[in-house]
Parts: structure tokens; C-alpha cells; sequence
């Protein structure tokens, strides 16, 4: 299990004083685990599986399987760009023949992007800000959390 925790360490690029900080344990704590003097408790497995929740569990325990989590990892689009994601691909193809099904399809590009940015608000409107990730040049990160 040492090896898997060192792994996690090594995959987020962090120091083990920031690893310790990030799962909410004594620094101290993780020498020891890395060191393989003591063996992670239940409470401290599940503290690294909340703090990095795309690890995945079997993996983590067991060592089977791949270290990242497929179900928790979401395809989005590009931030910065007007490209659409796939889904958004998918759903303007529908709603053209949705509408157009037995017609020459004549929405128009402008149409089609208004659709769209009405049915992206209408999940963005759902979700909820939980974290703020900033990451710098130098490596290192900042986390910020909205208040309730």
C-alpha cells in the first residue's frame, strides 16, 4: 500500500507535506506510511479516497486495476474555444432532426448555438460550485472553496 501512496504523490506532483495537508493527517503520519512502519488505517484510506476522488478503490487497496477511476473522469469542452463539445455535436444533430424530420433543415447556425447555450444554462443552473482549483508556474496550486 506504501507504493500505491507514494504513486498518488508522485501523480499529483506534490510534496508529502502537502499530501498530508490535502487528506487531513498529521505529516508525521505519512512518514511513517512511507516509511512502512505503520499500515494506513481505514480512516486514513478513506480520507485519500475523498481528497483524491478519482482514485480508483481496488486499485488503491487491492492494487488491481488501473490508478485512475474511469466512471469519475468527465469529457467537457475546451473553456476558451467556441467548438462544441461532443454532446453538444450529438444534441444540435437531434434537435435538427427533431425539428426538420420530414423537411429540408434549415436552422441556422445562430438558431442552433442559441439552443445550445439555453440547454447548457439548463445544466449549469443544476450544479453547484464546490472547488476552485489555481494552478501556478511554479507547481504548485491553490484551492478555494465558495462560501455556503
Amino acid at each position: 500500500m506504501k507504493d500505491r501512496i507514494k504513486k498518488i504523490i508522485e501523480h499529483e506532483n506534490i510534496s508529502y507535506s502537502k499530501f498530508a495537508d490535502l487528506v487531513g493527517i498529521q505529516r508525521s503520519g505519512v512518514s511513517h506510511l512511507i516509511n512502512g512502519r505503520n499500515n494506513p488505517s481505514l480512516e486514513v484510506i478513506q480520507k485519500i479516497l475523498e481528497a483524491f476522488d478519482y482514485i480508483n478503490t481496488d486499485w488503491l487497496l487491492l492494487g488491481k486495476g488501473k490508478i485512475i477511476n474511469d466512471d469519475k473522469i468527465e469529457t467537457q469542452g475546451n473553456l476558451f474555444s467556441d467548438t462544441p463539445n461532443n454532446e453538444d455535436v450529438k444534441l444540435s444533430d437531434k434537435i435538427l432532426d427533431d425539428n426538420n424530420s420530414n423537411s429540408e433543415k434549415n436552422l441556422t447556425n445562430d438558431t442552433v448555438k442559441n439552443i445550445l447555450i439555453d440547454s447548457q444554462e439548463d445544466k449549469i443552473s443544476t450544479k453547484q460550485i464546490v472547488k476552485i482549483v489555481i494552478f501556478y508556474s511554479d507547481k504548485t496550486f491553490s484551492d478555494f472553496y465558495p462560501e455556503t
